[in-house]
């Protein structure tokens, strides 16, 4: 063969080189541009949740509520005890006189009407126990209810600040793709560049 044949084919080689190296090229660009614009939507995504949490912020004011309703049904509660408490011991002491009373009423006439008195104040005093405590059992059943309330809302917001956390993770991670990326598409640009200038 001759030089200007062995010329020729050495140059045909360096053009369907060149060209493999351009499909290679024009195809590793493809590729980084659509991964490209699918990591934008992944991050555009995640940041849009992250934004729809932080609207969620008011679980924080409604644990709060819950706390001060259940401190203020505990206050109640505490307070309605001591009164039944108190009810009880002037029961105590009502029966303990009525049964003085009964021991004098065949000697003493009169006192029969003492004692109606002091048995309506007895069952007056009962009533108002009865009552009491089931003001009391009422209370309590409120305040079993709000503590159940605070604890599913405080798991909810717990649950919702690790989502948040993961997703704040995402973010970086899918940022730092991004700009890998975006080096790689850069790079291929430029190895395009030169190879099409040779």
């Amino acid at each position: 063969m001759s030089e200007s044949g062995q010329l020729k084919e050495s140059h045909n080689e360096k053009d369907k080189e060149l060209l493999s190296l351009r499909d290679i090229h024009e195809t590793h660009q493809r590729e980084s541009s659509t991964q490209l614009r699918d990591l934008e939507a992944q991050l555009k995504s995640s940041e849009q949740r992250v934004s729809d949490l932080n609207e969620r912020t008011e679980l924080s004011a409604l644990t709060q509520k819950l706390e001060d309703e259940e401190k203020q049904s505990s206050s109640t509660t505490e307070s309605l005890t001591a009164e039944i408490d108190g009810l009880r011991a002037g029961l105590e002491s009502l029966s303990a006189q009525k049964e003085e009373l009964e021991k004098l009423m065949d000697s003493k006439g009169d006192e029969a009407l003492m004692q109606i008195k002091l048995m309506d104040k007895i069952n007056k005093a009962s009533a108002d126990t009865v009552a009491l405590t089931e003001q009391i059992n009422s209370l309590q059943h409120q305040l079993d209810s709000l503590k159940m309330k605070k604890s599913e809302t405080k798991s909810e917001l717990d649950r919702e600040k690790q989502e948040k956390s993961d997703l704040s993770n995402q973010i970086i991670d899918v940022k730092k793709a991004l700009v890998e990326q975006e080096a790689a598409y850069n790079t291929l640009g430029e190895g395009t560049n030169r190879s099409t200038n040779c």
